[in-house]
């Protein structure tokens, strides 16, 4: 391959990511390969894939900081993300939608390509980490290269539908935006979680990229007009490192100042392809985007946002407050909820189950915590205190905002990139809303059209009622049944006491919020006692318990230890 046609490899633009550390006592200089945490080099080939590539090698190296002894030397697929970012339609058909992702069907994204290579949209066409964000936040990977092998310079096969959703090996936590000119903040974030993704414009022309002795590269273009050149596009990479005493005269488009960020390229292991590039700290004027990741930890993601690319609405306000109404698939518990923001904010997270249609905060509010995102991106939030729902459950996530400057709200809607990459979203009435400034709530999903960027994860459970031994006041001739259960607050259990004579007392015990459990209590009065069997039984959707008594001794309050005994719902007479 000759130099020319290597140095040309690449694809296009960025986005942004990530969490916040200070930025006190950072070294001059740091490079992740001497701590042995940099990813695996990857080559892309003839392919313009450096998108999906730079975004999983930052989603690795988080991880290898996590845990290096671990994660050492994990690859991932970006060719699984490239593929289920272009060629998801079959999964996502609004008349038979994949399992899974029932809540994302009819969001495609279109492509402008003839004659495909390899019958795959999307290999030569380029791309964005905004498309990386969004296909791994909607459950799209990722998975091991094995799963989903990529041929540099061959053909290539589709990967099987398994890998989309079925095979995570890794999922997206966070993807946090950091402006290339909070250089500490940036390094920072590289020291606690690893290397992040950049974009740049990158030309093979003489003299901007230069070989040194060492095998290593030096670019910067600066001021120099793009449209001069006779070659050249947007690469997107990682950063691995930098050095602030790096002289500005080894470059021989001379920045203003010393130091370089060291990055990691995507053409091969190869020193003289162009692994390892210094380039000036000024060079980089795009956001960076770190990929944080963890170990897929959630059962079910709620979602209606399956577009890939980025989109606002303007509110013209710098406080907001927005929601999205879901319905439960099963007995589960929300965990964590999402928040995609191209700005600081402070937020209240408030959960609802039950909510009036047309009305996202109304219900019973389960759920309330406050938090700070100081830059843009995607973020999982994970609750302080788990919410149980209960399958067809309605429940809402209903976010306030407050921000320094006017608010913009990511929504994801029919979106158009450019002449050759576009998205449709298929919204239904009922799933997302706005509140205006009159105090109404506006349904943005009625346009058939737009969603929020707002995510609930959950995990499956099963709920339980247990009783506690009774407690009979002869005196006052009444009976107290309580107990514990892991049903919500609010929701009601039916509670019988069995007496003697065949009469069958019932009432309805609101489950209460406890201090480690949630409790519920019930009192029977009058009740005619004898010395006899009595019993308690406690049922909400299928799931009861029971506990047996005999009233005796006839003191002014008696107080009986009889075990509980957990039975089938069907056997409570």
């Amino acid at each position: 391959m000759s130099r020319t046609t290597l140095l040309l490899l690449l694809a296009f633009l960025l986005s942004v990511l990530c969490i916040i550390p200070t930025a006190a006592d950072l070294p001059s200089s740091y490079d992740m390969r001497n701590l042995n945490l940099t990813p695996v080099i990857t080559d892309q080939g003839h392919y313009g894939v450096c998108w999906a590539f730079a975004s999983i090698s930052s989603l690795e190296s988080s991880m290898i900081k996590q845990d290096p002894k671990k994660y050492t030397g994990i690859d991932l697929s970006p060719f699984q993300i490239v593929y289920f970012t272009y060629n998801r339609d079959e999964l996502i058909d609004p008349a038979s939608p994949y399992p899974r992702l029932e809540g994302i069907a009819g969001d495609y994204t279109n492509v402008d390509e003839t004659n495909p290579q390899d019958n795959i949209y999307g290999l030569t066409l380029g791309g964005y980490t905004d498309q990386v964000v969004y296909s791994l936040a909607a459950g799209f990977g990722a998975v091991n290269e094995s799963a989903a092998p990529f041929d540099s310079y061959g053909n290539n096969t589709a990967p099987s539908l398994e890998t989309a959703i079925s095979m995570d090996e890794i999922v997206l936590d966070s993807a946090v935006s950091i402006p290339s000119s909070e250089q500490d903040d940036i390094k920072t974030m590289i020291l606690e979680n690893g290397a992040p993704a950049i974009s740049f414009f990158i030309t093979g022309d003489e003299p901007y990229l230069e070989e040194l002795e060492n095998g290593e590269w030096v670019y910067s273009l600066g001021d120099t007009d793009r449209e001069s050149l006779e070659s050249g596009g947007g690469h997107i990479v990682i950063i691995i490192g930098w050095d602030d005493a790096f002289s500005k005269e080894q470059f021989n488009v001379m920045p203003d100042h010393d130091g370089a960020w060291l990055i990691q390229n995507s053409w091969g292991s190869n020193l003289s392809n162009g692994t390892y590039i210094w380039m000036p700290y000024d060079e980089v004027t795009d956001p960076v985007t770190f990929f944080l990741g963890t170990e897929p930890w959630f059962d079910h993601n709620y979602q209606y946002d399956g577009g890939t690319l980025p989109a606002d609405k303007p509110v013209n306000q710098t406080s907001a407050t927005v929601g999205n109404v879901f319905t439960a698939g099963g007995d589960e518990r929300i965990m964590a909820v999402s928040l995609d923001t191209d700005q600081s904010v402070n937020y209240t997270v408030s959960l609802y189950t039950d909510p009036v249609p047309g009305n996202p905060d109304s219900g019973l509010l389960l759920s309330e915590q406050e938090g700070t995102i100081e830059f843009p991106g995607y973020y999982t939030i994970r609750l302080d205190e788990p919410v149980p729902i209960e399958k067809g459950q309605n429940f809402s996530v209903v976010y306030d905002f407050e921000a320094d400057d006017t608010l913009n709200i990511s929504i994801d809607t029919s979106t158009i990139a450019d002449e050759d990459i576009s998205t449709t979203t298929f919204a239904r009435a009922g799933e997302s809303y706005l509140r205006t400034e009159t105090g109404e709530w506006e349904d943005l999903s009625a346009d058939g059209e737009t969603n929020l960027r707002i995510k609930a994860f959950t995990n499956d459970t099963v709920f339980s009622i247990a009783v506690d031994p009774i407690s009979v006041s002869i005196e006052e001739r009444g009976v107290s049944a309580s107990g514990t259960t892991n049903f919500a607050p609010g929701r009601e259990i039916t509670v019988t006491l069995v007496c003697p004579n065949g009469e069958n007392l019932t009432q309805q015990a609101v489950v209460t919020k406890g201090v480690t459990e949630n409790t519920w209590e019930a009192r029977f009065s009058p009740v005619k006692l004898v010395e006899d069997d009595y019993f308690v039984t406690a049922v909400r959707n299928g799931v009861g318990a029971e506990s047996g008594f005999v009233p005796g001794g006839f003191a002014d309050l008696l107080v009986l230890r009889a075990e509980p005994t957990i039975v089938p719902v069907k056997s409570v007479v």
